[in-house]
């Protein structure tokens, strides 16, 4: 699955639907039940597989190239669907996104290689007790749009999908691969909750290597945790990202735990950036036993003014870093 060759269509090896850049849906399932969908190819839908308020839907070797939502399953009473080893290529703004409960998604391939309508969002991961295990994404070349690799998040409101309360809780990410991409796995929103990241891989390759990021924490997203992962960044890369983006909820994070990883040759070990006009503050927040290794700077800020309080820096190991403060 990590080949791209895998995006190539050839509809003698299985059925092959194409929709001629229509505004149409390949496959969808709408308030359906234990259905299986193996082994076809489909391209230029505007979402070629479209699942919503379902459960037991199970999406197996299903390849989508050039859509704009390739493979989605929404709805906050949708749950126990599963897709695997499946291919999302250059859709616009997904080519995967999960909401409701207790889903999995393993085993796939995410792809972005276009700068028109370049892929927005390779994961998107709403609702809660999802797992989220061994899948692959890579932005291929210096392409406008930076990318989302694996967004953790609630629904901004007023969105036809937000809840209230909007909650994002206690998913499990097990085993992330992300290339080239700004945002390789990130924390979005104050209802984005006691989720847990682990075994986590961002690194730069060939073109576009430069932009490669680390972990993100935005708009007060709390009660996280990542660990036992290596973040390899581009050149202008950081590490571990605290942002407020006047988004939801108004803080850089709280209650986070980062422990056990490596972030090694990058620009900023830890970032923090704050595009409100008032101050945002983060709490509680802990970073221990990881190494940092031959990073420029070991902290920095962009914009707006920052604070932190009660957070914890301990145990780490740093060395080759050239600026502290």
């Amino acid at each position: 699955i990590r080949d791209s060759s895998k995006t190539n269509l050839n509809s003698s090896i299985m059925p092959l639907l194409d929709g001629k850049k229509s505004t149409d849906i390949g496959f969808l399932v709408y308030n359906g039940s234990y259905i299986t969908l193996k082994n076809f190819q489909l391209t230029n839908y505007n979402k070629m597989v479209y699942g919503n308020i379902s459960d037991h839907i199970f999406l197996e070797n299903i390849i989508t190239v050039h859509g704009n939502r390739n493979i989605q399953i929404v709805g906050e009473r949708s749950h126990d669907n599963v897709i695997l080893n499946c291919v999302g290529y250059n859709g616009g703004l997904h080519n995967f996104s999960i909401d409701g409960t207790e889903s999995l998604v393993q085993d796939n391939l995410s792809y972005c290689d276009r700068n028109d309508n370049s892929t927005d969002y390779y994961y998107s991961v709403f609702g809660s007790d999802h797992v989220i295990r061994n899948n692959y994404s890579k932005r291929v070349g210096e392409l406008h749009h930076y990318g989302h690799g694996l967004s953790i998040h609630t629904f901004s409101p007023g969105h036809s999908n937000a809840t209230d309360p909007n909650k994002t809780y206690y998913n499990f990410v097990d085993g992330h691969t992300s290339v080239n991409i700004v945002k390789p796995i990130e924390f979005r929103h104050g209802g984005t909750r006691y989720n847990v990241a682990r075994a986590v891989h961002s690194y730069g390759q060939g073109p576009g290597s430069s932009a490669a990021g680390g972990i993100m924490f935005r708009d007060n997203a709390g009660f996280n945790i990542v660990e036992n992962s290596i973040v390899e960044t581009g050149s202008n890369g950081t590490c571990i990202n605290f942002t407020e983006s006047v988004e939801i909820g108004v803080g850089l994070g709280h209650d986070n735990i980062i422990r056990n990883n490596i972030f090694k040759n990058t620009k900023s070990s830890i970032f923090v950036d704050n595009r409100n006009s008032i101050s945002a503050t983060g709490y509680n927040n802990k970073i221990y036993n990881n190494t940092f290794y031959n990073n420029e700077r070991l902290f920095d800020k962009y914009l707006g003014t920052v604070g932190f309080s009660n957070c914890e820096f301990k145990n780490n190991i740093v060395y080759s870093c050239l600026l502290y403060t």
